[in-house]
């Protein structure tokens, strides 16, 4: 309670307009860890976003997609060779559980773009990897109860952008979801601020850069369609930002992708890490050849980085502000390679961050690098696991949020969920064994 009310009492007394400009310089590398595959938990070649769930535990992604529950580590090292950090014994409260539903149609949305943690329940927003055109899709599904996870509920997609008849392309906006401060809702005129940005096949389906608007993130919970207020979607028109290769000067190449966005409390900054490429070397298309003379010396099926080496884990930095007062063309304030990168050089595009949150508990940046760990270094694809590392940010601002009051018939709905699964996997298990009888039969 004391928290909650040190937050009233700071966004009651600091206009928006009084709040400074976050700096990389403030960020403070505290270590990473790994955390191992096992089979409670596979973690081998899992997707390395995260989020904290409302009973203060730090949600993962594995294989397949799947999500788990465990404390949040406190033991972290600080090597620059992910080899050499601690591989932490987890402490599970929930095992992995898959997090979307079905889906009975072409194209199917495959690839997790983002998550976000809502009162108790998780938001998860899913794009197709190749859908062969721009098309709008449903995106995103909700988990009612994300520190007692049951079925997945159905499909969704946003409604329409504010003010306007033209629909919102899932792709535009369904990433990540994040709070926005209390001190930032009357000026933003809501509570929570959805993103994405490209870095897939199809790139007109995409935002030439990272992307961020105003949405109802209570009434996605709800499985109510909403409309969307945009704050940040730029199409930049400067080929040459977009192929690479003309210095630091440049934010965005067709293989940038952004992974989390976050509007920092007690500042006007729109935070966006995530991973970038080709600034230096430039930005090639398929397999170098004699008819693709601007092809890359390496098998590859699209954009590709002409030096692998020239890749990198990478933030972008936005005035909330100036996001207000041009939506769609405001640029970052400064945006460059993330400061405190933990792996080798030669790794750096295992390195690239895939996931990222604050934990609301300590305000510490937490980030997942996906496939940053491969001891055998390409040639075992099953052995790839992320990397999991803490920042501290320097905020001043409280960033704790109070977990939502707890109504009794969601935590029955939430039991009865987790019991059909069990249910399920018991039933799965068991016409295993009757198949296996069955097939053993003369």
């Amino acid at each position: 309670m004391r928290i909650a009310l040190a937050l009233a009492i700071f966004a009651a007394t600091v206009s928006a307009q009084e709040l400074p400009r976050w700096q990389v310089s403030q960020l403070v590398f505290e270590g990473a860890l790994v955390i191992p595959h096992t089979d409670e938990a596979p973690m081998d070649r899992a997707a390395g976003a995260l989020a904290f769930t409302a009973d203060g535990h730090m949600l993962v992604m594995g294989r397949g997609n799947a999500a788990a529950t465990l404390e949040v580590p406190a033991t972290l090292g600080s090597s620059a060779d992910p080899e050499q950090l601690p591989k932490i014994s987890a402490q599970w409260t929930q095992s992995m559980r898959g997090i979307k539903p079905p889906y009975r149609h072409e194209p199917v949305p495959n690839t997790l773009m983002g998550i976000g943690i809502v009162g108790r329940a998780l938001i998860s927003n899913w794009t197709p990897f190749y859908p062969g055109s721009p098309k709008p899709h449903d995106s995103t599904t909700v988990m009612a109860n994300a520190d007692a996870m049951g079925a997945p509920g159905p499909w969704m997609t946003m409604d329409r952008v504010e003010g306007s008849d033209d629909w919102v392309s899932p792709s535009l906006y369904g990433g990540w979801v994040t709070p926005i401060p209390p001190e930032w809702q009357a000026k933003l005129g809501g509570k929570w601020l959805c993103g994405a940005s490209g870095g897939l096949p199809i790139s007109a389906r995409f935002n030439a850069g990272p992307t961020a608007a105003v949405c109802d993130a209570e009434a996605m919970v709800r499985g109510e369609m909403h409309p969307v207020r945009p704050l940040l979607s730029t199409r930049l028109a400067n080929a040459d930002t977009i192929h690479g290769g003309g210095g630091d000067a440049q934010m965005w190449t067709h293989v940038s992708r952004a992974a989390y966005g976050v509007i920092l409390p007690g500042t006007r900054t729109y935070l966006v890490v995530g991973f970038s490429g080709g600034h230096h070397s430039g930005i090639g298309y398929k397999t170098l050849s004699s008819s693709n003379p601007n092809g890359c010396p390496y098998q590859n099926g699209g954009y590709c980085i002409k030096d692998p080496q020239d890749a990198y884990a990478y933030y972008w930095l936005y005035d909330v502000d100036e996001m207000l007062a041009s939506p769609g063309t405001a640029t970052p304030y400064d945006h460059g390679e993330w400061p405190a990168q933990y792996y080798a050089a030669s790794d750096a595009v295992h390195g690239a961050f895939s996931g990222a949150a604050i934990d609301p508990a300590t305000g510490k940046l937490w980030t997942g690098s996906v496939n940053a760990l491969h001891p055998t270094h390409w040639r075992d694809r099953h052995t790839k696991m992320p990397v999991y590392a803490r920042y501290n940010l320097g905020l001043d601002a409280p960033v704790v949020v109070e977990p939502p009051a707890v109504d009794p018939r969601d935590e029955r709905i939430a039991e009865l969920e987790q019991r059909l699964g069990q249910v399920e996997a018991e039933a799965a298990a068991a016409k295993a064994v009757i198949d296996a009888v069955r097939a053993a039969l003369p």
